[in-house]
């Protein structure tokens, strides 16, 4: 596409083959992609989309998918405000820090690699990882939104959001330190005994230091049993502190050890024992008021 200029209102591919738009994109101005689907789609055969300017900022929908998927203009993107995806074997470096208040989905098998931080910004943000996000400098910094997948982050990862590890129950890593900030959430899942396809965990190779919330779901009309024990969170260096508030399903416990948080049905003597202590304090109490009276 040569010469004049050209507007994308529907859906610009470039399917197994190079396509170059020389003109100038109106949907482009100031390095801002507003509007129209962008898909460079190598699954049969390399390809190529090129534009004749850089884009710094997206709001538009953009797709890499295939192994050799390649979209030059967006090695400088700092900013993702609509739907980003990389798919089916994708790779997309970027030069520098980015900002997502939309959707970025990462695939399996497929990689986003940067320079600088990747920040949530906003309550809407999603950022799936299927695949894995690594940083050559830097960590995944959730101000805020949503992380899901069953995925790698190749570095630390700081939730002031929530982090609901699989698509359904699955099991994400960071292979850096884990910081759950009192604005956190943890999203767990349990539809079974078997951790990464029936129940979801969060594991870290580095250390977890704990704060906020732990949301816990039964799904699939799953009942624990005193026999179960799910590790929510393993941390190989250790896990600090502990979640300010628990959302539990009725039976279940927090246990904290040195390197992971688990979840376990207490045995009926534990919870006797809990209740006749709980019992006893309470007559003690009265007969404190009532010798004080």
């Amino acid at each position: 596409m040569n010469n004049g200029t050209f507007l994308n209102n529907g859906i610009v591919e470039a399917v197994a083959s190079a396509l170059t738009v020389n003109s100038s994109v109106s949907n482009n101005s100031a390095g801002v992609l507003t509007g129209g689907t962008w898909r460079v789609l190598a699954d049969t055969g390399p390809a190529t989309l090129n534009l004749s300017s850089n884009v710094i900022t997206n709001n538009a929908t953009i797709l890499l998918s295939g192994t050799n998927a390649t979209f030059p203009q967006l090695a400088g993107l700092a900013v993702n405000q609509n739907r980003l995806t990389i798919q089916n074997g994708a790779a997309l470096t970027v030069t520098a820090a980015i900002t997502n208040s939309g959707s970025v989905n990462i695939g399996a098998n497929s990689h986003l690699t940067m320079n600088g931080d990747y920040t949530h910004s906003g309550s809407n943000a999603v950022t799936t990882i299927n695949g894995s996000i690594s940083f050559n400098t830097g960590s995944l910094n959730l101000a805020s939104g949503t992380l899901n997948g069953s995925g790698e982050i190749a570095g630390g990862l700081s939730n002031g959001g929530h982090v609901s590890p699989g698509n359904s129950p699955a099991l994400l890593t960071a292979t850096g330190n884990y910081v759950q900030l009192a604005s956190g959430a943890l999203d767990i899942e349990i539809g079974g005994p078997t951790v990464g396809t029936q129940y979801d965990q969060l594991h870290t190779n580095g250390t977890a230091q704990l704060g906020g919330t732990l949301n816990v779901t039964l799904i699939n009309g799953f009942t624990p049993t005193q026999d179960n024990s799910f590790v929510i969170l393993l941390s190989d260096l250790g896990v600090s502190g502990n979640f300010a508030t628990t959302n539990l399903p009725s039976g279940l416990h927090v246990v904290y050890d040195a390197n992971d948080v688990r979840l376990v049905v207490p045995e009926p003597s534990a919870m006797m024992l809990c209740m006749l202590g709980s019992l006893a304090l309470l007559a003690q109490r009265r007969r404190r008021r009532v010798w004080t009276a």
